[in-house]
């Protein structure tokens, strides 16, 4: 009986590890995704507007 006791407490920690884990990268995977959201607006915001700002003002001289 022993060794089944054991047996079990092996599976429900080792599911308990798993589901720790999948939380963990699901929270990471979100927080990576919001980052990355917000330096892609910063770019395109201060890089790549004004860029494209001066080239449509160079064509409208033009």
């Amino acid at each position: 009986m022993i060794e089944f006791l054991i047996l079990m407490w092996g599976y429900i920690t080792t599911g308990i590890a798993l589901g720790f884990g999948l939380t963990l990268g699901g929270i990471l995977a979100i927080s990576l995704h919001r980052i990355s959201n917000y330096l892609h607006q910063y770019f395109m915001f201060y890089a790549i507007y004004p860029l494209q700002d001066k080239y449509r003002l160079w064509r409208l001289k033009k």
